[in-house]
């Protein structure tokens, strides 16, 4: 057998007539030591993909990947061969304007890719005119993201050009890329088109502005969004009207998060009008807004038919023994929680005991933060009974983690 033959067979062996190649740290790692003087992995990759027993639709993923970008040239000769559906570029930091233009090379016009994953690369405005070119190529394009690249109001200008022919498009993620102040309302009007639009994140970018109002409404009557996330988009109580608006035509709402926003109780209260109600909601995040007792005891009255609910998250919120209590009430309605952050409140005894007795018949817990709180030593002899006597499957934390 000459030697481009056993490198065939190892990579059979390695990757065989797969629909999902992961080009990760450990696949590398197995690669290596098998073929010492492997050159080129796409080169190789290239070889065995071409082989048409093994021409399906296939999921490429550079994750974390080590070795330089300069490995996308293989990706031209994968889009020739296969019906490539995935393709995630995250978090390779390297990747530049001039690796995203070898990509645009690859990627064919009418080709089948459904997923593009392009977070975390930090290529700014000169990439996302380069992204926006590869869009139109991709008509069957359903999720989208392009968090943490810091695009900016210029290059989410032509990133939302680029989509105007994805009309399947499912889930968009622009967290983190400094949007500014003057793009809230261009992106409510630009995904207001697509009517099968269900994720929407735009976390940690200042967008909110009152001017939102009628945009925003919009999109959530025309979509069925079920996610939307606009953590740390500079909120404050005065947007809470705004929100309770959007929610009125969100009925496949099911998580949300507003955290790392400036609500206060008079925000929180005006939230929970809105979250009234609301028996899909599975999922709500609203850390670090600073509503206190007045906030966290309107979201309790109005959380208590969220009987779906299974992550709730209210650490960072001035919360005491009288919001707290309160909150106990709606916890024993909910059957299906998994998962309580409340750390870095203000709960004393009282506060922590009502927690744990509304939780101690729920067997779905499995993850219980009640760090940062004043529990005193009564409290935590609470907490460590609790935690001996719960769910075997509750995550165990540290001691000195949880008080």
């Amino acid at each position: 057998m000459d030697s481009g033959a056993g490198q065939q067979c190892i990579w059979d062996e390695i990757l065989g007539p797969c629909s999902s190649i992961a080009l990760n740290n450990e696949v590398l790692q197995k690669i290596l030591a098998r073929v010492p003087l492997l050159i080129s992995t796409c080169q190789h990759m290239r070889h065995l993909l071409s082989r048409p027993e093994n021409r399906m639709d296939v999921h490429v993923s550079y994750v974390s990947m080590d070795s330089s970008p300069e490995d996308l040239v293989g990706l031209q000769g994968i889009f020739q061969t296969r019906n490539v559906t995935s393709l995630l570029l995250d978090n390779m930091f390297s990747l530049d304007e001039d690796d995203l233009k070898m990509l645009l090379d690859a990627v064919p016009y009418n080709c089948v890719l459904q997923t593009l994953g392009l977070s975390g690369n930090h290529f700014g405005v000169s990439g996302a005119r380069v992204v926006a070119e590869i869009l139109p190529k991709c008509p069957l394009l359903r999720e989208i993201d392009l968090g943490n690249n810091q695009i900016r109001f210029e290059g989410l200008q032509m990133v939302i050009r680029g989509l105007d022919n994805c009309h399947n498009l499912r889930a968009v993620d622009l967290s983190s890329n400094n949007l500014g102040l003057t793009t809230g309302t261009m992106i409510a009007e630009a995904f207001a088109k697509f009517s099968s639009l269900s994720t929407l994140k735009i976390g940690l970018n200042q967008i909110c502005c009152t001017r939102l109002h009628v945009p925003w409404r919009t999109v959530c009557r025309w979509s069925s969004l079920s996610i939307l996330n606009m953590k740390g988009t500079d909120m404050d109580c005065t947007w809470m009207d705004n929100m309770v608006q959007v929610l009125g035509e969100c009925p496949s709402l099911s998580k949300l998060d507003l955290s790392h926003n400036n609500i206060r109780g008079e925000g929180a209260r005006t939230l929970a009008f809105g979250l009234r109600h609301r028996s899909g909601l599975t999922a709500l995040h609203l850390g670090h807004n600073g509503f206190g007792n007045l906030g966290c005891t309107s979201l309790a009255r109005a959380l208590t038919q969220c009987s779906k609910m299974a992550e709730l998250s209210f650490e960072n919120n001035l919360i005491q023994d009288t919001g707290a209590c309160k909150l106990a009430n709606a916890l024993k309605t909910w059957g299906c929680l998994t998962s309580l952050n409340l750390s870095y409140n203000r709960m004393q005894c009282e506060g922590v005991m009502g927690v744990l007795h509304a939780l101690k018949y729920n067997s779905r817990l499995t993850k219980l933060d009640l760090r940062k709180n004043i529990v005193g030593e009564l409290g935590e002899e609470c907490i460590t009974a609790f935690l001996r006597e719960n769910s075997s499957d509750l995550v165990p934390i540290v001691e000195e983690q949880l008080f």
